[in-house]
């Protein structure tokens, strides 16, 4: 006992000493406020927590065998020695930690105090990382401005500045906006001088002619390809033929007409159609003879294109050639009064029991059947009464007879047997 009790003394040294040397001086320290009180700006309450060391009693108990003097021991009703075990109760003291809360007073979150403490209260503003966006400047106090950048503005400089929306920016002609910044443009024959606002004719007679066959002429914004004498402008503008060819009536040519050197020029004609042997008309070919024009089924010519079709049936798929088998039962099941069975290219209708198909091929009729009569021949093997049924003859027996087993035999009932099925309206058989 003397040695747990100095274990236990020295654990709860051990404990203190971590608490006054480590814990208990940085709560100490962060609860400490420069008289800091409720109700000033920006001051906020804050519950702390402290460990109190104490010394709790409790009762404690143990156990242990005694030797007892016991009476009417053996045969011979002596006294003699025995062990009982007895309890014993004591106090003893435990070391423990009991939770103290206070109340302090501290600058909120996101607030600081300046001036040493001079300040009622925390009146400067904490800058925090994102408080200005787009590269601005925190500059602290209390309203906590952002210093903005150029082609920005608002307080966190969340806001593009729209320079054109001022004297269109400085620019002689068109301007445009972006964020944070902006740009001057120019109209197509212009380019824009050394200051970026103000736009400069673009000489293009002096990069490769203009691409002009002929003399290239500048103009204010464009420029203007001319041809010498005997030779007239193409339609791009800058290319120079001789006079006829294909500039007159499409040189013959009944599709294309193709301009060549020296004023030489041939005729083409358009996909699906070869030159006929004059050299200026155009024949149609049947795409549809080779390879029956890459279709599965059918294949027809028009213009000289070769255009898929599929059967009765069938449908064309995603790729215009090849075709998939349509499913006639799910429009309208096929038209089918009955069911409807899908087959490949083409369905058939199909009736229930008891019904058949119709000369339309769809329409169902009842069969009328012919009933026999299951009595009519040696009563239907039964004794006394036969009625017809759906699965043939139903036999019943007289008052006073049983039916067997069988179904069909009748057999005399006991009197006790008949009275108590007529004294309780039951069925007599």
């Amino acid at each position: 006992m003397y040695s747990l009790s100095r274990r236990r003394s020295f654990s709860l040294q051990v404990v203190c000493k971590f608490l006054c040397i480590w814990i208990l001086p940085g709560i100490l320290q962060s609860t400490s406020a420069d008289d800091l009180q409720s109700g000033m700006p920006n001051v906020c309450a804050y519950r702390d927590v402290q460990l109190i060391p104490s010394r709790k009693p409790c009762t404690k108990a143990f156990t242990r065998m005694v030797k007892v003097w016991k009476p009417n021991c053996g045969y011979t009703q002596n006294w003699c020695v025995g062990y009982e075990r007895r309890t014993y109760y004591y106090t003893a003291f435990e070391n423990s930690l009991d939770r103290q809360y206070t109340t302090n007073y501290r600058c909120c979150h996101g607030w600081n105090q300046l001036n040493g403490g001079e300040d009622k209260g925390c009146m400067y503003r904490e800058c925090h990382p994102g408080n200005c966006y787009n590269g601005g400047q925190c500059q602290g106090g209390f309203n906590q401005v952002c210093s903005c950048g150029s082609g920005f503005q608002g307080p966190r400089c969340q806001y593009d500045v729209n320079e054109c929306a001022v004297n269109n920016g400085g620019c002689e002609h068109g301007c445009s906006n972006t964020i944070g910044s902006f740009f001057c443009q120019c109209p197509p024959g212009f380019a824009l001088g050394q200051d970026a606002r103000h736009c400069q004719d673009v000489n293009e007679c002096q990069n490769n002619n203009g691409g002009c066959q002929g003399t290239c002429r500048n103009t204010n914004g464009g420029f203007q390809c001319e041809c010498p004498s005997g030779h007239s402008i193409q339609s791009d503008g800058r290319s120079c033929t001789p006079a006829g060819g294909c500039n007159h009536s499409n040189g013959g040519c009944q599709h294309i007409c193709v301009t060549g050197y020296n004023n030489h020029y041939h005729c083409r004609c358009n996909p699906g159609h070869v030159l006929g042997q004059d050299g200026k008309t155009c024949e149609s070919v049947d795409p549809c003879q080779e390879r029956n024009g890459g279709c599965e089924q059918k294949c027809s010519n028009y213009g000289g294109r070769p255009v898929c079709q599929c059967y009765n049936g069938y449908r064309l798929s995603q790729d215009r050639r090849s075709c998939e088998d349509l499913d006639e039962c799910n429009m309208n099941n096929g038209g089918c009064t009955q069911a409807c069975v899908n087959t490949k290219g083409s369905f058939a209708c199909t009736c229930t029991q008891g019904y058949q198909l119709g000369n339309d091929g769809r329409s169902c009729y009842r069969i009328e059947m012919q009933v026999i009569d299951s009595c009519a021949t040696n009563n239907g093997g039964c004794d006394h009464d036969c009625r017809h049924g759906v699965g043939g003859p139903l036999c019943t027996c007289q008052n006073g007879y049983m039916l067997q087993a069988d179904g069909r035999t009748c057999e005399a009932m006991k009197l006790t047997i008949y009275l108590i099925r007529l004294l309780y309206n039951l069925p007599i058989f």
